[in-house]
């Protein structure tokens, strides 16, 4: 089927020239297909990028048919590429959820190692330091102790204490006596 004006006289066809396109279809209702490569074609549906249409109602409505099973096609393609997308998106996110939980468990282990660890350093340190306190509080006993009986010793056995008889003889001649460093009487 060919073009038909809306005036009915198909041998005048100037009433197609200067028009918009929303009045004049131009044949797009009669099944004609013009390629870009200047070859025209009849047939219903070709799968080419550079094809124009024209077609009737009856190849139209399937060729809308056509275009609209596309479409519900192209939108599960988008559906299921989203979902895909949003499993990946949580997947990825559960990954780096477990890779930061594995991470901070690692660093929470290797906290409580170091803090165990240097529970045990601050023990020893402590059972150290407590030991040569014992040490240096018996060091310090013995040498009060030491000096104690250095001291009685000491006034037991020194001269002026016993008073003894020979620190008061004078150096130039023994049976001199010193008078500052008297002693006492004799024994007679």
């Amino acid at each position: 089927m060919d073009y038909v004006p809306s005036h009915g006289n198909t041998a005048n066809l100037a009433d197609r020239d200067n028009t918009s396109g929303a009045r004049a279809f131009d044949g797009e209702d009669q099944g004609k297909v013009f390629c870009l490569t200047s070859t025209i074609v009849h047939c219903v549906f070709v799968e080419s990028a550079n094809c124009f249409w024209l077609l009737g109602y009856g190849n139209r409505y399937r060729m809308q048919q056509l275009q609209q099973e596309d479409w519900i096609k192209q939108q599960l393609r988008e559906k299921e590429l989203y979902k895909e997308n949003a499993k990946n998106a949580a997947q990825t996110q559960d990954d780096l959820a477990k890779h930061y939980n594995t991470v901070l468990t690692a660093t929470q282990q290797e906290h409580d190692a170091r803090r165990k660890a240097m529970f045990v350093a601050t023990q020893q340190a402590n059972l150290q330091l407590a030991q040569e306190k014992r040490d240096r509080d018996a060091k310090q006993a013995q040498d009060l102790q030491d000096y104690a009986h250095k001291e009685v010793d000491f006034t037991l056995t020194h001269d002026f204490m016993t008073e003894n008889p020979a620190t008061e003889q004078s150096m130039l001649a023994a049976h001199r006596v010193k008078p500052y460093h008297f002693k006492g009487l004799n024994k007679e």
